[in-house]
């Protein structure tokens, strides 16, 4: 029997080959072991929160370095500027608050399984902002305050009734502090770096434009105001209303855009004292009932319906030259 040194040898390298394959998995597994335990809950090395140096720490450490070393730029006055003034802004006062655990949150920590994130664990870098979080409504009041001083308000189309005449009020576009808007740069600058918090005035166009106040003038308000109305009752009775009685009465409302006349009917009537007292109350008894245009009514209902005539007749007639300003209202005793 012969000896068959070529296999040998061959049988002697797979051994060999098996050996350092063992001996590569452990190496391996160790290493794989150790960085999954390593990794198990410390922030990635080179971390940075708010530019305070966290990597290698547990969150927990993390959130109390950061709480201490944050402290002094946290209490730090934010300065915001809109248009050329200047306010001072104490975040305790603004109910800003450093969102520690939240800022912590950002960074990733944990274990993983994957080898990448185990080597970003040893060797990445990862910088990211403190969060900020606002408690209760101290900064929507502040900012309210602040645009108190700063906005320059919108001057809505409109035509009022003065003296009177007919006044008409052309609008003007206004220039307002968007608090939305602010609220969220305010928290974003916080914790204050020592920069100013510049915040802007948005323009704010008016709903009612130049147009519609000439057109309101030529079609309402100047008719209006040309001259007295009359009105004419049963029994000889009669009122007539100037412009400088019925103009207090008298508004406008944009509705879409448009100028529509508004009649307050309660102020008007108080200019019909005598006929209220002659259908209220007064001589005649209470049970009698009189035929008011081509209803009948009783004389505690007449009162009313004539206030609503008043109103309605008014407006019918108001836009109309002098000579056809006349509103009659027939009222006469129903005798039995």
């Amino acid at each position: 029997m012969s000896y068959d040194v070529a296999a040998d040898d061959a049988r002697r390298d797979r051994r060999a080959l098996v050996v350092v394959l063992v001996v590569l998995v452990l190496l391996v597994g160790g290493l794989y072991a150790g960085g999954y335990a390593l990794t198990s809950d410390r922030l990635p090395q080179g971390s940075r929160v708010g530019g305070v140096r966290v990597g290698g720490l547990s969150p927990a450490a993390a959130r109390r370095k950061i709480a201490r070393e944050t402290a002094a730029r946290a209490a730090r006055p934010l300065v915001v500027q809109v248009a050329d003034r200047t306010f001072r802004l104490s975040p305790a006062d603004l109910g800003l608050e450093v969102d520690v655990p939240g800022s912590v949150a950002q960074v990733p920590v944990g274990r993983s399984f994957d080898p990448r994130e185990m080597w970003e664990a040893f060797v990445g870098s990862t910088d990211v902002p403190l969060r900020s979080v606002a408690v209760g409504d101290a900064l929507e009041r502040r900012l309210d305050r602040i645009a108190d001083q700063v906005d320059d308000p919108v001057v809505e189309g409109d035509v009022r009734f003065e003296g009177g005449r007919a006044v008409a009020v052309y609008p003007q576009v206004g220039h307002l502090l968007d608090r939305g808007a602010a609220a969220l740069a305010v928290e974003a600058a916080f914790p204050s770096d020592g920069d100013p918090v510049r915040l802007s005035l948005v323009d704010t166009p008016p709903q009612v434009s130049s147009t519609e106040v000439s057109r309101a003038m030529r079609a309402f308000a100047n008719p209006a105001m040309s001259g007295a109305v009359t009105y004419r009752f049963g029994r000889g009775l009669g009122v007539v209303v100037r412009p400088e009685d019925f103009g207090p009465a008298l508004s406008t409302t944009a509705v879409a855009g448009r100028l529509r006349p508004r009649l307050d009917g309660d102020r008007l009537w108080r200019r019909f004292r005598v006929v209220d007292s002659v259908y209220r109350g007064g001589a005649y008894d209470g049970s009698l009932s009189f035929r008011v245009e081509d209803r009948v009514l009783r004389k505690g209902q007449v009162a009313s319906y004539l206030r609503d005539r008043v109103v309605r007749g008014f407006l019918a007639v108001v836009r109309r030259p002098q000579g056809r300003r006349v509103v009659e209202i027939p009222v006469t005793r129903v005798t039995r």
